[in-house]
């Protein structure tokens, strides 16, 4: 299981052959994507401050979203906006310079993020990209003119209905999770047993509520059938599985089980029983969950270099 980019890493890897592809294959616009030009290809002008509010508003009170300045969108035979003509912006600094000023003030409350940078194509032209990250608190207003909260629909903005906003006015703050591996120092002489504490690490504002976590241990690592303290407690409880061998872990909690934000819930051991002079990488497939958000998934590696470094005794070398 890879890695899943997440929004901010497709924000990054945009380029101009990215740009030139939506054009030349007809990219659809959908709940995270928007094609914008700019009214006189040079400067952000009344229409494009109102776009920019509209964007930023309703990305970040739906599911994040980023917006491409330069590119015209049209309706295809799916009657969906999708990417038709490349629109260069003219003056890219100038633009630049006007998105990053009226970003400020393009919502109340400021939403926090939002980010923008440019792609240049030659002679001083190019495209904007912005990145507009979910609001993990009370909804955004947009501003610029406008003074309405607007939410991503499809492939367009549409303005909130009062029950809308005052449900995201008692929204909690979101918790954000990832899995927490840590080896432990260990001995590497003669045969070795390098064992790492596995749990679920809490970084964003809100706590996680009832989590549980799924994990695929590689070999020549395994789950530790004696969980944290070698007699068996785990930081969950432990779910039956049904796949042989021991090589997949479950573990989860009823309601009253929570992670903090900001803190790390450990709740298992991995290790593996080796002789090689160098221990091999551990790669772990996990999925986490939890109340009310969607499942973490991916595959975290830790490379053997990395897993030696916490060794108290190096593996003797042969004469």
């Amino acid at each position: 299981m890879d890695h899943v980019p997440t929004l901010q890493d497709t924000f990054e890897s945009i380029d101009l052959a990215a740009i030139h592809g939506f054009v030349e294959q007809r990219r659809q616009e959908g709940l995270r994507l928007e094609f914008k030009t700019l009214g006189n290809h040079a400067s952000f002008e009344r229409e494009d401050r109102v776009n920019l509010a509209k964007a930023i508003s309703g990305f970040s009170n739906s599911d994040g979203g980023i917006v491409v300045w330069g590119i015209q969108a049209c309706r295809d035979e799916e009657r969906v906006d999708a990417a038709s003509e490349l629109k260069p912006i003219k003056n890219l600094d100038r633009a630049l310079s006007d998105i990053l000023s009226y970003t400020s003030q393009a919502t109340s409350p400021l939403a926090s993020g939002v980010d923008s940078r440019a792609i240049a194509e030659g002679d001083g032209a190019g495209y904007l990209v912005t990145y507009v990250p979910v609001t993990d608190g009370p909804p955004h207003m947009a501003m610029l003119g406008e003074h309405r909260y607007y939410r991503r629909t499809g492939d367009s903005f549409r303005k909130m209905e009062h029950f809308e906003i005052a449900d995201m006015f008692g929204k909690r703050l979101r918790p954000e999770l990832s899995l927490f591996v840590q080896f432990v120092p260990f001995s590497m002489a003669g045969s070795y047993r390098p064992r790492a504490i596995v749990g679920i690490e809490n970084s964003g504002r809100g706590m996680a509520r009832s989590p549980a976590l799924s994990l695929r241990v590689e070999r020549p690592y395994k789950p530790y059938e004696y969980g944290l303290d070698g007699n068996g407690t785990t930081g969950l409880p432990s779910l039956p599985t049904r796949l042989a061998r021991g090589r997949l872990s479950e573990f989860g909690a009823g309601a009253g089980q929570v992670v903090h934000a900001g803190a790390i819930l450990e709740i298992t051991q991995v290790y593996g029983e080796l002789t090689d002079s160098i221990p091999p990488e551990c790669r772990i497939g996990y999925t986490i969950r939890a109340e009310g958000i969607p499942p973490v998934e991916g595959t975290r590696v830790i490379p053997g270099d990395e897993i030696a470094a916490v060794a108290t005794e190096p593996r003797p070398t042969s004469p």
